[in-house]
């Protein structure tokens, strides 16, 4: 198996939002990574994986204002 590589820009952002992005690109890695078979995948599952990762409470970057602004989308 090929060894994962993970960028992110970091022109213009905070230490927190370059860890964030690259939470963001772990969470594309690691459906890549459980998904075994391959099968099409909605997008909406790998990028809400993708900001779980990104936007989860305790991961050391203060994302609560971020994630409980786009918790809006999902309860209306």
């Amino acid at each position: 198996m090929a060894a994962a590589k993970l960028s992110t820009h970091v022109e213009g952002i905070t230490d927190e939002q370059i860890l964030r992005h690259l939470y963001h690109e772990m969470g594309h890695l690691f459906m890549q990574t459980i998904i075994t078979y391959q099968v099409e995948v909605p997008s909406w599952i790998e990028e809400g994986t993708a900001e779980l990762f990104q936007y989860r409470k305790g991961n050391g970057t203060n994302p609560e204002r971020e994630r409980d602004e786009r918790a809006a989308w999902l309860s209306r």
